[in-house]
C-alpha cells in the first residue's frame, strides 16, 4: 500500500508535469487538494534519523541548517530543512514557482510578502535617496506587500506560495529543533541560458521607505496589508547550509 509521501509525490508529479506541458496558472482547488495530500505526511515515513532531529546546542562547528534532497529533477524539487534553535533561512524568492512547506517537527515561524507591481508602486524618490547616502551607492529596492508572520507546527496544514502570491518568505526557529518538508515546482535553476528557464534564488531585506499618501492608500484599500519595500542582497549561503544524507 502507497503511504501518504507516495500518494502525495505522485500526485505532485502529475500535476506539475502538466503545469508544465500547458502553461496556465494551477486552479486553487488543485492546490488545496495537493496540500491535503501533504498534510497527512508525518515524519516517521521518510525514515529522519532521531540523533539529527535531537535537541541539542549547536557548537561552532555544526551546520545551523540542514538540507537533505528527496527528489531532484525538472519538474519539482522535495527535500527537507532541518534547522537548529535561533537559525533560519533569510528572507528569499520563488521566481515563477509553486511551493509546500509541511512542517514535520517543532516549529518554524515565517514572515510572508507578495510582490506587487513595480509599475504601480515606484520607489520615492527621497527614500531612494536616503538609501543612497547610507550605502554609498544606489540601492535598488522593490515594493511588497507583507502579509503576515505565523508559526506552523506538526499539527497545522502545509504552507502554501504561487508565483503571484506569499512568494518571498523569511523562515526560523525560535523554540527548537525544527524540520520541514519542501516541495518547489518547477525548481530553482542557475544556469542563465537553461531550456528549463533562469530562475535564481535572491535574498532580501527590508529597507526603510516612505510613500505617498496615494500609495497606501491604494494598498489599504486593495489588501489592508502593510506595504514595504526590499532590497536585494549578496549572502554566501554555504556558510549556514549543511547537505545532509539524501532522505528515504
Amino acid at each position: 500500500m502507497a503511504t501518504c509521501f507516495q500518494k502525495a509525490i505522485e500526485h505532485a508529479f502529475k500535476l506539475f508535469t502538466r503545469k508544465i506541458a500547458l502553461p496556465v496558472p494551477i486552479p486553487t482547488e488543485d492546490l488545496l487538494e495537493l496540500g491535503s495530500l501533504f498534510n497527512q505526511i508525518t515524519k516517521e515515513e521518510l525514515n529522519l534519523s532521531p540523533d539529527i532531529l535531537h535537541e541539542r546546542v549547536p557548537g561552532p562547528k555544526d551546520p545551523p541548517v540542514t538540507y537533505m534532497k528527496i527528489i531532484d529533477n525538472n519538474v519539482m524539487t522535495v527535500s527537507v530543512f532541518i534547522l537548529r534553535k535561533g537559525s533560519r533561512l533569510p528572507l528569499h524568492d520563488h521566481p515563477g514557482m509553486y511551493g509546500f512547506l509541511k512542517v514535520i517537527h517543532g516549529s518554524v515561524t515565517i514572515d510572508t510578502y507578495s510582490p506587487l507591481d513595480q509599475s504601480h508602486f515606484n520607489m520615492p524618490v527621497a527614500s531612494l535617496q536616503n538609501l543612497h547616502q547610507r550605502f554609498g551607492r544606489k540601492i535598488p529596492a522593490f515594493p511588497t506587500r507583507f502579509e503576515n508572520t505565523r508559526t506552523f507546527s506538526a499539527k497545522d496544514d502545509c504552507a502554501i506560495l504561487t508565483p503571484e502570491g506569499r512568494n518571498i518568505h523569511e523562515i526560523y526557529a525560535e523554540s527548537g529543533t525544527a524540520a520541514f518538508l519542501d516541495i518547489l515546482a518547477p525548481p530553482y535553476c542557475t544556469e542563465r541560458f537553461s531550456q528549463d528557464g533562469f530562475r535564481p534564488c535572491t535574498y532580501y531585506k527590508e529597507v526603510e521607505a516612505s510613500f505617498t499618501s496615494a500609495e497606501r492608500a491604494t494598498v489599504s484599500n486593495l489588501h489592508r496589508q502593510r506595504l514595504v519595500q526590499i532590497s536585494k542582497i549578496v549572502t554566501n549561503n554555504q556558510q549556514t547550509l549543511h547537505l545532509g544524507h539524501t532522505v528515504m
